[in-house]
């Protein structure tokens, strides 16, 4: 299942750190009441080219990233190509090919996958 979410709640709680935002997990970053989903998910680090986040939860249900890519002319969807289980803090990571970027504004396109 594959699940776009607006994550922007979360970083209203960011701290900008060398132009990364780092979200503190809270559980309005992204409550989710999908079948299959038992937590809810939030940013860890994103920029212009990479996209990284966590769900929380309790495994052994496992999550994913995605993220939508434009070379200015095309638009792809990249997938993280490992996934981790629930409540997995160290979060899953998604980037774009070199010469592309996220499809902006990054946070209302990046997803989750479950």
């Amino acid at each position: 299942m594959r699940i776009r979410r607006n994550v922007i709640a979360a970083v209203t709680t960011a701290t900008a750190v060398a132009g990364i935002a780092l979200a503190a997990p809270t559980a309005s970053a992204g409550e989710v009441g999908a079948a299959g989903w038992n937590g809810y998910c939030g940013v860890l680090s994103y920029n212009a080219t990479s996209f990284t986040g966590w769900c929380d939860g309790t495994g052994p249900d496992k999550y994913s990233t995605w993220l939508p890519c434009t070379n200015g002319s095309r638009v792809s969807n990249y997938y993280a190509t490992y996934s981790r289980a629930f409540g997995d803090r160290r979060g899953v990571y998604a980037a774009c090919p070199s010469g592309w970027s996220i499809v902006q504004p990054v946070l209302d396109n990046v997803g989750f996958s479950v």
